[in-house]
Formats: structure tokens, sequence, C-alpha cells
């Protein structure tokens, strides 16, 4: 592979890297958007205490994301591209998919959530 071929490559990876990372933010908000009404439809009744969606924010960080120090996330992406053999710029599409995906999910599994909320009767 030529050394214009490596930058152009690693170029585009940055450019995903960037669109990924734009693209998550909003994304994550997103999420703990719908999961606050989930929140309020399902824990509330039991007992537990209203919370915002900057709380289901936080708590959504520290469940899932428990390894996000910058270090922790570049040694990951530098495991995966060289125990793989994919290029930066397959390593950040793939992550932008993972998070366009779960957004696409949760919004199909709100409705559900919803008419589960309306039919059930909490305790």
């Amino acid at each position: 592979m030529t050394d214009k071929k490596k930058e152009e490559e690693a170029a585009l990876g940055c450019l995903l890297v960037l669109v990924a990372f734009a693209v998550s933010i909003p994304g994550s908000i997103y999420t703990a958007w719908l999961q606050s009404y989930w929140w309020l439809w399902f824990a509330v009744p039991l007992g537990a205490p209203v919370i915002n969606l900057w709380h289901i924010f936080g708590l959504r960080l520290m469940i899932s994301h428990p390894n996000m120090g910058i270090f922790n996330s570049l040694s990951r992406v530098e495991k995966k591209l060289g125990t793989s053999g994919k290029n930066p710029a397959q390593v950040a599409s793939q992550s932008l998919g993972n998070s366009v995906g779960l957004a696409l999910v949760l919004t199909i599994i709100q409705p559900i959530a919803w008419l589960f909320a309306q039919f059930v009767e909490m305790p």
C-alpha cells in the first residue's frame, strides 16, 4: 500500500471518528430521553424516586461505559485495528452504525413500552 493511500485512509478514519462522536452525543441524549419515560412508567410506580433526563444520562454512562477514558478508548481501538486487520475508517463506521442502530431499536421499543405501561397494573 502506498503512503498516499495510507494517508487517505487515516484522514477518512479521523473524519469518521469525528462524525461518530458528533452523532453519539445527541444519540445518547435521545436514548436517555426515551429511557426516562421508561423510568417514569415502570420504576416510579414501584416507589423509586422521580429522576430527570440528566440523571438517566449519567446512569447510562456509569453503567455502560465504565472505562470511557480517552486513553482506554484509544487503546481499545488500537487493539481492534491490530487484531482484526480493519482500517480506522471501518472501525469508526462500525461504531457509528452501532450508535444509530441502538437509537432505532429504542425508538421501535418505545410505543411497545408505552402500551405495556398502560395496561399493566403496578402495585
